[in-house]
């Protein structure tokens, strides 16, 4: 038994049978290789986010996330840098480019752990410094967010997500 058949049997002996079909497993729609043995793939969500202390407006395109922003960080305002949205497979990578020669590296570790969580590594750097290096286990499904101050009163929201 490979490890994703394990995780696979794992995760639907967690899910009551009376909620699937017979032979269906939840997890197997997000992490299971392809019939062509591609690697596990999972799509990855992006948002470098740029906040200002002191101000309270929000960009319309981050309207689906502004209670989350306010409560992050009240009395800010909210503009979107840059985003993407995209299936990668473990081990590839996702690259915002910045303002200020900044980096964002999003790299996806593990499509689905033992326990059901999708493991991402974060990398912030401009030209030879690493200003922040991160790893996140989260569940799929579930927005992320990564607080890394530039200057007062400024800092970069990270918001990752898979699903």
């Amino acid at each position: 038994m490979t490890r994703l058949e394990f995780v696979r049997l794992a995760s639907c002996a967690l899910i009551s049978p009376a909620l699937l079909a017979p032979g269906a497993c939840a997890a197997e729609a997000y992490a299971q290789p392809a019939a062509n043995d591609e690697p596990p793939s999972r799509q990855l969500t992006v948002m470098a986010i740029h906040a200002l202390k002191g101000e309270e407006s929000v960009d319309p395109k981050l309207a689906s996330v502004e209670s989350r922003l306010s409560r992050l960080l009240p009395n800010h305002a909210f503009s979107l840098w840059e985003g993407k949205s995209r299936r990668v497979a473990e081990s590839e990578t996702i690259v915002l480019d910045l303002k200020n020669r900044m980096k964002l590296t999003i790299r996806l570790i593990e499509a689905e752990d033992a326990d059901g969580k999708v493991q991402i590594e974060a990398r912030l750097e401009t030209d030879d410094k690493v200003h922040l290096k991160s790893t996140i286990r989260t569940p799929p499904n579930q927005l992320f967010f990564l607080d890394h101050k530039i200057d007062e009163p400024e800092h970069l929201l990270i918001a990752v997500g898979a699903r």
